[in-house]
């Protein structure tokens, strides 16, 4: 799918790091005033079948008696909507608009919500949908195996009442609770009631706000545990009835030298907090593993350990 962007410029700052990766980048921030926001425009989408179509074919050849080659819908779903509202903003803005011009931020997320919720149903009309329950990663890393939504539909017939979707407004973590609830929380609710099951959370720590989340998003079913979180606390309020996909800090694994002490800590205060909650740990953000992949095995191995597997 290919947009139209939203009628105003966005260009990104890209930094490269001393191993030559471009993790970090920023932006211009060009909504300045609330004047700015009616500059903001419907974005149109359009999907080139043509082009789709000519590689699959190439594909297809390419690897005819090697692999399968299936054409699928996408899975990536994201509701990420105070992640474009800091893009337009900027850091400063997002957090004082709602008390300097409340208004304005109303009329900005909703028209965030509005675009999400016309994206995907745009795929939804276009038969651009797949299925996200076999296997796939969502969230923020959780494979959406789950009984209660389709593990396979035929191209074309998923329905978002059929998808798991990921809901996150991690920008609002320095948001008091109550102005969260108030301000950023119902306009992913209203987009979130158009999927089937919701994976809520990423580096937020959802702990002190996870009422206001629960009956706002009734169909949230997994929740992301992130270093922020206070364990003790996510887990009685998550007990048997979500999933408790906690996010060990990546900082313990990464770099030159891994610190075991502190993984062995960390896990061990997860097993502690999580023993009556249905547990996944997911580690996640270890881009500097990958010239030494033996570190995860050993963490993998200490995990199995403590379970007594």
């Amino acid at each position: 799918m290919h947009g139209n962007r939203c009628g105003i410029d966005l260009p990104a700052y890209h930094a490269t790091d001393i191993e030559g990766g471009s993790n970090g980048y920023t932006f211009d921030h060009p909504v300045k005033t609330p004047e700015d926001v009616e500059r903001l425009r419907s974005q149109t989408w359009r999907f080139d079948r043509k082009s789709t179509n000519q590689r699959f074919e190439e594909s297809s050849e390419i690897l005819s008696g090697v692999i399968p080659v299936v054409m699928h819908g996408t899975t990536g779903l994201h509701l990420g909507m105070t992640n474009d509202a800091f893009k337009l903003l900027g850091n400063e803005r997002l957090h004082m608009w709602p008390y300097n011009e409340p208004d304005a931020m109303q009329e900005l997320m909703a028209y965030l919500s509005n675009d999400r919720i016309r994206y995907h149903q745009r795929l939804e009309s276009q038969g651009l949908l797949g299925t996200n329950n076999n296997g796939n990663i969502v969230g923020s890393g959780s494979p959406g195996f789950v009984t209660g939504l389709p593990e396979f539909n035929p191209p074309g017939e998923t329905r978002l009442k059929d998808c798991w979707v990921w809901c996150e407004l991690q920008e609002t973590s320095a948001v008091s609770p109550r102005m969260f609830a108030e301000v950023f929380l119902p306009h992913m609710a209203r987009a979130a009631k158009l999927f089937g099951l919701v994976y809520y959370g990423c580096c937020d720590g959802v702990h002190d706000r996870w009422e206001f989340i629960r009956k706002a998003i009734p169909n949230v079913r997994a929740v992301s545990v992130s270093p922020w979180c206070d364990l003790k606390a996510i887990a009685e309020h998550l007990g048997k009835d979500y999933v408790f996909s906690r996010k060990p800090v990546p900082g313990h694994i990464s770099g030159p030298s891994p610190n075991w002490e502190a993984l062995e800590k960390d896990l061990d205060a997860t097993l502690d907090a999580a023993r009556d909650c249905n547990l996944e740990i997911v580690f996640r953000d270890v881009y500097r593993t990958r010239q030494d992949v033996a570190r995860l095995a050993k963490w993998v191995a200490l995990v199995r350990s403590r379970l007594g597997e």
